[in-house]
């Protein structure tokens, strides 16, 4: 049996595809139910990184996260309740 991970842009299209393989997790860093914020990662950028965040609870919003070119931006979406976000971890993973 084959396990892996697997995340998607915006558009749908495969961002990063984990099968069998080691992930390396470059950076990593608790993030609130309701935050914002960014962190310079100097040499990374969406062609050879993938950021993303695993909320802390079952059907919740975590913030969003976005590999930019050098840095990483996260935030959340202020037009759902606070009921309805969750705290949870960022990731920074290296696509190879």
């Amino acid at each position: 049996m084959t396990f892996g991970f697997r995340t998607f842009d915006a558009q749908g299209k495969m961002s990063i595809d984990v099968t069998d393989r080691a992930l390396r997790v470059i950076y990593s860093r608790p993030v609130g139910f309701a935050d914002s914020g960014t962190f310079a990662l100097p040499g990374f950028n969406s062609n050879n990184a993938t950021a993303y965040v695993v909320g802390n609870e079952v059907n919740k919003r975590p913030v969003w996260a976005f590999m930019r070119d050098g840095y990483v931006e996260w935030g959340f979406y202020g037009w759902w309740s606070n009921a309805y976000h969750t705290a949870g971890t960022l990731y920074v993973i290296a696509k190879s």
